[in-house]
């Protein structure tokens, strides 16, 4: 972290402002975040200073239900999912009242405001830009710069979705037990609070084009509140993976010496494509008993894993381990923005078979060191098939092409510095220095 009383007042500052705590294994601002601060701090240059303002640690969670009614309720609601989303939507008085209170919150977005511990450190005097990673941040810091009366200072505004947030908190909420009801009621707040978001920022950053193309199939009215923002580009970086396990060991750990071991790590649901790669899977296990696929990441409610023995749910795990124990890596996202994981995984040289969508077409137009499939099921399967048979030396020319990709283009420092050579671009086209 860096600390401003270490340097001359007179240097004008970037903020870069989140509400959360930082984590380089996460995805999304988190691990975004992590990632560059990690770079930055592996640079010499401070001009404009850079100065990450969060929290630096988890936040506090919402105070649950008293304890005798919450051990009452486990014991006599949360046996299945019918019977707790029963007692969720129709008989909890605590959860009643956390909905009417989110749905409060959302719907008076002109009254949020930014964490007051936190923007009391910003020296306003000298700070020209605020760079922030969530549309709610967004919105806080506009409310609070217009209290102020402060106009002079430039917002801009990244937004880490595979697609538009209100449709990813409305998702979160059914999948915790609400009904439809509820979670459209959220699904609307966070629509007028993205909308407020991107009509407050003055600066859109993206990674690249192509991840723009969530919001714009998701997110109504993107085209038109666009049409007149400065948008900027700045392609994500990720700290290199480390195992000290090597192939075959890996291997033995999750119980798959011998086979060609396709990966995926992520979220079990329809935005990352978990879906598809079990329907690809359903059509190649039968026919090729040397593949098998090892899957990472929490199973979730919305799908069952596939039933098959060659089919194997490792859950949370050391990803750097597991990607040492696969042979390639599925990327199937029917969107995505700019995947960490996947610049993760090129970390360590492992061939990746990706959906051409969003930030995936932007690394292969980068590197020409991926396997882009047409979004279909049957070039997926044909694509993991062909890999599957490729001659070792030839599979190790690829692993090879897609390791130095990586260290040509997203190591921290490289993400740092292209990050510096924004900020720094835009400071002089607005005349700031």
């Amino acid at each position: 972290m860096i600390n401003l009383n270490e340097y001359d007042f007179q240097k004008l500052y970037h903020i870069i402002y989140y509400e959360w705590h930082l984590d380089i294994r996460a995805g999304g601002p988190t691990g975004y975040l992590a990632n560059l601060r990690e770079g930055l701090n592996l640079s010499d240059s401070n001009n404009p200073l850079i100065f990450f303002d969060n929290t630096e640690k988890k936040p506090v969670a919402l105070q649950e239900e008293p304890k005798l009614i919450h051990k009452i309720a486990h014991a006599i609601f949360y046996k299945t999912d019918a019977l707790k989303a029963f007692y969720i939507n129709h008989i909890s008085q605590y959860q009643k009242r956390n909905h009417e209170s989110y749905v409060d919150f959302l719907n008076n977005y002109q009254e949020m405001y930014c964490n007051s511990t936190l923007f009391e450190k910003i020296d306003f005097q000298h700070t020209k830009t605020i760079h922030v990673h969530t549309v709610g941040d967004a919105v806080k810091v506009r409310n609070s710069l217009d209290k102020m009366g402060n106009k002079e200072i430039k917002i801009m505004l990244t937004c880490h979705t595979p697609e538009v947030a209100s449709n990813e908190y409305y998702k979160v909420y059914l999948e915790e037990g609400h009904n439809r009801s509820r979670a459209e009621e959220i699904r609307k707040g966070w629509s007028l609070v993205e909308q407020r978001a991107f009509e407050s920022a003055d600066i859109l950053v993206f990674p690249s084009k192509e991840a723009m193309e969530p919001l714009k199939e998701t997110m109504v009215g993107f085209e038109n509140i666009i049409k007149n923002k400065d948008i900027r580009f700045v392609a994500t970086g990720a700290k290199k993976l480390l195992s000290k396990l090597d192939k075959e060991e890996a291997k033995k750990k999750y119980g798959v010496e011998g086979k060609f071991v396709i990966g995926y790590v992520g979220r079990h649901n329809e935005i990352k494509g978990y879906d598809i790669l079990k329907e690809a899977a359903k059509n190649i296990l039968p026919q090729n008993e040397d593949i098998c696929f090892l899957i990472g990441g929490s199973q979730g409610k919305t799908f069952d894993p596939l039933k098959h023995d060659r089919w194997i749910e490792a859950g949370w795990v050391n990803p750097a381990e597991l990607f040492r124990a696969i042979d390639v890596f599925v990327l199937p996202n029917r969107m995505t923005y700019y995947d960490l994981v996947l610049l993760e995984v090129m970390s360590i040289g492992v061939p990746i078979i990706a959906s051409a969508t969003g930030g995936n077409k932007s690394v292969q137009a980068m590197t020409n060191a991926l396997f882009l499939y047409d979004n279909t099921l049957k070039d997926l399967a044909e694509k993991i098939v062909k890999l599957s048979k490729m001659d070792k030396n030839n599979l190790e020319q690829v692993s090879q092409k897609v390791k130095q990709a990586y260290d040509e283009n997203f190591t921290p420092a490289l993400f740092a510095a292209r990050y510096q050579a924004l900020i720094n671009q835009i400071y002089k086209e607005y005349h700031f220095i």
